[in-house]
């Protein structure tokens, strides 16, 4: 899911900004372009989802925990932004 928001922090590091607190028009054309974005995201994270579910077992408990540090400690980076 990383690789699917990070492109966006550049925008906000919030959740549930809209359109509007961004600075972007709310048209007719960028609302399609969000209902899009909503549903290939849908797509791609029930994708990782099983593929997760099926490889997961083959991995390596150390290297497990490593990915779980690296990702806190990147959305930490990314929570707090320009203060870090």
């Amino acid at each position: 899911m990383l690789t699917f928001l990070l492109p966006y922090s550049a925008l906000s590091t919030r959740a549930g900004v809209s359109l509007k607190e961004l600075g972007i028009p709310e048209s007719s054309e960028n609302k399609t372009l969000l209902e899009k974005e909503n549903k290939t995201g849908e797509a791609f994270d029930e994708a990782v989802n099983q593929s997760l579910d099926n490889f997961i077992a083959y991995a390596d408990k150390t290297s497990i925990v490593w990915s779980i540090l690296f990702f806190e400690d990147t959305i930490r980076k990314l929570a707090i932004g320009k203060d870090y």
